[in-house]
């Protein structure tokens, strides 16, 4: 496996797929296409209050479906909203382009949306028992697709990778990460605040 990519369906021809960005070469490598990384810059609003934030700034983002994807102008600019939710908790990803980003930004922080690095990302995706690239997925010394838990992710038939190993566990095997959680919902909205 090379990525856990997300793929954005915009246009009936475009399609933009979203890799770890130190996976960026690897991915247009194995699916071509034209990076455009240096054009754009993608502004993810997480969690539970993230749509009702985001409204304020743009409701035609904030109202985006659940894996959903849409086109919204923000300030008179061309963007991409999808509702990938990657963190595990509802949210919003915008696809602004560079130029733009930084009042973009702003725009958001000013709704009160605290700025978060990757690093709170990996907690909020390990917290809802989501992989991790680099953790649970990837290439070299980790576990295939089926055994990291991403059998069901994985796609079937004639796409790059369908004939390599979707290694399902053997009865009884651990090898497999564990994955954290408990029944109830999302931590981050179970956790308290210090003042």
């Amino acid at each position: 496996m090379i990525d856990d990519i997300i793929v954005w369906w915009v246009a009936p021809t475009r399609f933009d797929v979203m890799p770890n960005a130190s996976n960026t070469g690897s991915v247009r490598s194995a699916l071509g296409g034209r990076d455009v990384t240096h054009e754009r810059a993608v502004i993810a609003i997480q969690g539970p209050t993230a749509r009702q934030q985001l409204a304020s700034v743009s409701p035609a983002a904030a109202t985006v479906s659940r894996f959903g994807v849409a086109s919204f102008d923000w300030d008179g600019v061309d963007c991409v909203a999808a509702g990938t939710g990657y963190t595990g908790e509802d949210g919003v990803e915008c696809a602004v382009p560079v130029a733009r980003a930084e009042g973009f930004w702003w725009a958001v922080l000013e709704q009160g949306v605290l700025p978060a690095g990757l690093g709170a990302r990996d907690t909020l995706r390990l917290e809802a028992g989501l992989p991790l690239h680099g953790h649970r997925a990837g290439s070299g010394d980790h576990p295939p697709p089926g055994r990291a838990g991403l059998g069901g992710r994985v796609g079937q038939g004639a796409v790059p990778g369908a004939g390599g190993p979707r290694g399902r566990a053997p009865p009884g095997d651990r090898s497999s990460a564990p994955r954290f959680g408990d029944r109830g919902p999302p931590a981050s909205s179970r956790r308290q605040r210090r003042p």
